[in-house]
């Protein structure tokens, strides 16, 4: 048997394995997710507020400081020399603490010698130097603090030194200390270690992670021969590249179906070409693909400023209007009234941050769910599929084109502010 043969048995056998065990997770209701049955799987905020409750010694869980303990040695790897355990069942664990600046950081946990804080980025990306001002925060205080940037998969800032901070991972750092938590609980216990078990699953699914009975059969099934590991480590070795292929057919047919509608795109800035998108997987610095289409011209339109229709990718693909006068973020300020009118044109929007150079956006949705490039979830699969690449192409393709529609609306408002 040759290499690609060998190759696409191994493929059809991993993906058997896998079929098997959705079956049967269906069939035992492990699929039951209260999470995901409420839309909260796709919300920054309840997936914050559960990780505090677990934290906080007086919690519903009624563990005391057993959760909070093994974040901090475990997840934070920080000993007892430096916060005894004495301290922690005294900790005060809180969320959305006001600094002096008026900005809030997401968690803190604040112990007799120690004061931790923590920003958590689940689906949002840091903006307005909020990891500054946290940092300056902490420092006011008089005791030793640390302060942690927690997103998916390990981000740096691009706002702060990094030795001011630290940077942690769901996928490296929360889920296996959730993991290792759950096992140590008392087995009668039972609807606990279930809710933790459903917040698991959601945090392996905003990774991309697989379900842990389908990675140990998996697993099993490779080490059964010198041959089997063989093929998987050319399969990892390809994986990079076949992400990277889909991403930049999507970037391509989007672009030429753009120019089949008479649409221009910005050929110079925010470019999405194979080395971009390379980077994107390959580097933990932030690199979003991305096509931008001029929607208004500050010298055309006398305007303030250049505002761009952007189609971007940071985890998931989503679209909206920013304002740029290089292509770069080099507008600090923009007015609360201009946020204000396209709030208002584009109700279905979210409106961009303070000082953020995003003045509305959404995300792009395959019924319901997230086209997740970085996690590579099954919207993006899919894509390996032309028909499926092409009805993406289309909605986006359809989604930009109403957007323009309501050009002269915007700039006629704009005029009059």
């Amino acid at each position: 048997m040759n290499e690609l043969n060998y190759l696409k048995q191994i493929i059809d056998s991993v993906k058997l394995i896998s079929d098997e065990t959705i079956e049967r997770r269906k069939k035992s209701g492990s699929e039951f997710n209260i999470f995901k049955i409420l839309n909260l799987e796709n919300k920054e905020v309840p997936i914050v507020r559960f990780l505090l409750e677990l934290l906080n010694p007086n919690g519903c869980h009624y563990q005391g400081d057993y959760f909070l303990k093994s974040f901090i040695r475990n997840a934070l790897s920080i000993d007892e020399e430096k916060i005894g355990d004495d301290e922690l069942i005294k900790a005060k664990v809180r969320r959305e603490v006001s600094t002096i600046d008026n900005k809030r950081i997401d968690l803190t946990i604040e112990t007799k010698s120690t004061y931790i804080g923590i920003e958590i980025k689940v689906y949002s990306h840091e903006h307005d130097h909020q990891l500054q001002f946290y940092s300056k925060e902490l420092t006011r205080s008089s005791k030793h603090s640390y302060l942690y940037y927690l997103t998916p998969f390990g981000e740096e800032s691009e706002e702060l030194d990094k030795d001011k901070y630290e940077s942690m991972s769901f996928k490296d750092d929360i889920i296996p200390w959730l993991i290792e938590a759950k096992n140590g609980l008392d087995d009668t216990l039972i609807r606990l270690k279930l809710n933790l078990d459903q917040y698991i699953c959601v945090l392996k699914n905003i990774c991309g992670i697989e379900t842990e009975e389908t990675t140990m059969k998996v697993k099993d099934y490779i080490l059964e021969s010198e041959d089997n590991v063989k093929c998987v480590k050319t399969l990892i070795n390809a994986l990079p590249k076949a992400q990277t292929q889909i991403m930049l057919n999507f970037f391509n047919g989007l672009k030429d179906e753009l120019i089949d509608h008479s649409i221009e795109f910005d050929k110079k800035i925010f470019s999405c070409n194979e080395e971009d998108i390379k980077k994107y997987y390959e580097s933990q610095k932030r690199v979003w693909p991305s096509i931008n289409i001029k929607f208004l011209d500050r010298q055309k339109d006398k305007i303030n400023h250049d505002i761009y229709l952007r189609l971007e990718v940071d985890f998931r693909l989503f679209i909206g209007f920013i304002v740029s006068d290089t292509g770069e973020k080099d507008v600090k300020i923009i007015d609360k009234k201009t946020k204000d009118l396209f709030s208002h044109v584009f109700g279905d929007m979210k409106v961009g941050g303070e000082n953020n150079w995003w003045l509305v956006w959404k995300y792009i949705m395959i019924e319901n769910e997230w086209v997740d490039f970085k996690s590579f979830n099954d919207n993006v699969i899919k894509l390996a599929n032309k028909n499926n690449l092409t009805q993406l192409i289309k909605i986006c393709v359809e989604t930009i084109e109403t957007l323009l529609k309501e050009k002269e609306k915007v700039l006629n408002s704009l005029i009059k502010l």
